[in-house]
């Protein structure tokens, strides 16, 4: 991802390239780019590099990193490589019962619409704990996803839930996503096939547009 920040303080190209070497040496910056017509940096990275950090490696000069600019540019096709992949962890994780990974998966407040709601990570995660271990249930063993549509904030996930006696039955799941976490899901059971359902949200997809 690149992060963009404003940089006063500069006059010429060399303050320019000062300003750039000094902050290459944070951890975890792989590339970055200072603009002295744009008193900008442009920082590529991994993972988000906080402004703390930059601001202690330009406290003995001239130079300021100004925080209140800071702004992070996620590509487009990158946000949406994002969200489909914590849409898969998060579908995966449900059907396997990896407590942990649903909790890195979505918000602590995160709120769960289906035949019975939930207000919290915590709430969802015990519901599940509670079905796995009672053996009168036909718990869900996978869920295996048939689609994934996405936009920048919300992901729409079509999918089969196969249970221990291999019942299947196709749902359809609406995740809503901020900062890098599921903030609420909606589940659906639906009664019709899988293809159907393909179409149908194809079909509602078009004619957003």
């Amino acid at each position: 991802m690149k992060q963009l920040f404003k940089v006063t303080g500069m006059t010429c190209d060399a303050c320019a390239e000062i300003v750039r070497g000094r902050l290459s040496k944070v951890s975890g910056i792989k590339n970055i780019t200072v603009s002295l017509a744009t008193e900008q940096a442009e920082i590529e990275s991994d993972q988000p590099v906080p402004i703390v950090e930059l601001k202690t490696t330009l406290k003995d000069t001239i130079y300021n990193i100004n925080d209140i600019a800071e702004k992070i540019i996620a590509p487009q096709a990158e946000l949406l490589e994002q969200n489909r992949q914590l849409t898969t962890d998060y579908i995966t994780a449900v059907a396997a019962k990896d407590y942990n990974t649903i909790s890195n998966c979505v918000a602590e407040d995160f709120k769960f619409y289906g035949m019975i709601n939930y207000n919290s990570a915590s709430e969802f995660i015990s519901m599940l704990k509670e079905h796995a271990a009672n053996p009168a249930t036909d718990i869900v063993v996978k869920n295996d996803i048939k689609a994934i549509f996405t936009n920048s904030n919300e992901t729409y996930v079509i999918y089969d839930l196969v249970t221990r006696n291999s019942h299947s039955v196709p749902c359809i799941e609406h995740l809503k996503i901020d900062n890098g976490r599921i903030s609420s899901t909606e589940l659906k059971i639906q009664q019709f096939s899988m293809q159907q359902l393909i179409q149908s949200l194809k079909k509602e997809k078009s004619q957003l547009h």
